[in-house]
C-alpha cells in the first residue's frame, strides 16, 4: 500500500481575476485525485480579491509579494 502524502503546489499570479479562476479550477481538479493537496498562491497585487475567490478552499494560502522583490 502506498503511503499518503501531502502534495504541495505553488503558483505565481499577477492579480488577474481570470488567472485566479483558472488556477482554482485546476486546483479543484487536483483535489479530485489528491485530496490532501495544498496550494500556495503568490501574488503582487489583488491579494484580498484572490483570498475571497479562494475562500471555499481551506487548503489554499494566498501571500502577497512585497514591492521591490
Amino acid at each position: 500500500m502506498r503511503p499518503s502524502h501531502k502534495s504541495q503546489f505553488i503558483t505565481v499570479l499577477f492579480g488577474s481575476m481570470g488567472d485566479t479562476l483558472m488556477a482554482l479550477a485546476l486546483f479543484d481538479d487536483i483535489l479530485s485525485v489528491a485530496p490532501n493537496a495544498s496550494l500556495l498562491i503568490l501574488t503582487r497585487r489583488n491579494a484580498a480579491m484572490i483570498r475571497t475567490l479562494a475562500s471555499e478552499y481551506p487548503q489554499v494560502e494566498v501571500r502577497e509579494i512585497p514591492n521591490g522583490f
